[in-house]
Parts: C-alpha cells; structure tokens; sequence
C-alpha cells in the first residue's frame, strides 16, 4: 500500500470517528430532554396543536402540562333566573365571557391590554379578577379588569384590563379570567383559561 492510499485511509477513519462522535453527542443531548420545559429550552420545535408539543430530533414529543385537552368538565354557572347554580358539561364559555385581542398560543409582551365581553353575572361590583401565570404554574401578575358600562345586567358587558409584568423564564404560560366569586363557595367558581407564548 502507498502513501497516498495510507493517508486516504486516516482520513476515512478521521471523517468515520468524527461523525460517531457527532451523533454520539446529538444523542446524548437528546436523552437529556426529559420534559416539555427542556424541550422549549433546548430550541426544539412547538408543533401546531393543542395542547402544544415539542417534538426532539428523535421523534420524542412531549405534551405541555399547563394545556389541558377540551374533555367535559363540570364548572357552575349562575343563571339569569334562578339564585341557585346550575351545572355545564362544556369547556366552552363563550355564552359567558369573550376574548376579543387574545388568541391561543399567542405572543404576549407587557403591557398586555385584554379587551373581551363578559356576562354581568362574571362580574362583582364591576370588575374580575385576571390572572397571568408561567408555564410552571407560578402567578406572574394580577389585576382585576373593569366593567365599561353597567355590569348588573345578565347582557355581555365590554371590559378591559392591562397587565405589565417582567418577562418570565418559561416559553409558555397561561392567561386566566377568573370569575368573580365573592361569596367564597368553591361551586360557584368558573374562569377562561387562554394558553399564551412569551
């Protein structure tokens, strides 16, 4: 064998044990994305769903836990006519409350202005309160929005609010327009939950 094939051989096994190493590493980066939150952070991408997933190079998707899937559940809801509250099936509260600027999966930046419609029964003494949390589930601001017009009325009432707060550490997280409930009974409590991006 000549020199020149010699040395043709070094570089194949140069460029081979180059390339095991290069996979070696990726999959070793890989296997240490155990969770949704590692997922975002290691840049992988968030596939178009809900709730939203990152998918690794591998093909391991993970599920944000902060998304809950649109299963029946049960939330009370006071009607116009009667004083005692009555029961939905439906993860839908848009016979309740609207959202007109917030979409999901949405990027927030503060200020966040949210303007919608609610129910004059999602109201007490013409405000509710409206929560923003990250995507660990840890509260980043609160306010309450304000009634723009009479709020004792069954009508939808405009409202609006402005959040400011500090970017968070997580990609995701949660915007909550909570009923009000001034009467503390845990069956009387209902809120629209709108998954957001920072």
């Amino acid at each position: 064998m000549n020199s020149k094939n010699i040395l043709s051989a070094i570089a194949i096994i140069i460029i081979l044990i180059g390339v095991y190493f290069y996979f070696k590493h990726n999959q070793d980066k890989y296997l240490t994305v155990n969770n949704y939150e590692q997922c975002i952070s290691a840049g992988y991408p968030i596939l178009d769903s809900y709730p939203q997933t990152c998918k690794t190079p591998d093909n391991r998707i993970f599920t944000n836990p902060n998304q809950q899937v649109s299963t029946p559940i049960e939330t009370a809801i006071t009607t116009a006519t009667s004083s005692t509250p009555t029961t939905s099936t439906s993860t839908d509260k848009s016979n309740l409350i609207k959202v007109d600027n917030i979409t999901v999966s949405q990027i927030v930046t503060s200020p966040l202005t949210i303007k919608g419609q609610a129910r004059g029964t999602w109201y007490f003494e013409a405000s509710f309160p409206v929560e923003l949390m990250d995507g660990n589930g840890k509260q980043i601001t609160m306010k309450p929005a304000q009634a723009q017009g009479e709020w004792m009325t069954t009508d939808f009432v405009p409202f609006t609010v402005t959040l400011t707060f500090s970017k968070p550490t997580t990609a995701t997280g949660t915007l909550i327009l909570h009923k009000d409930n001034p009467s503390g009974d845990p069956s009387r409590d209902d809120s629209l939950r709108i998954p957001v991006r920072f």
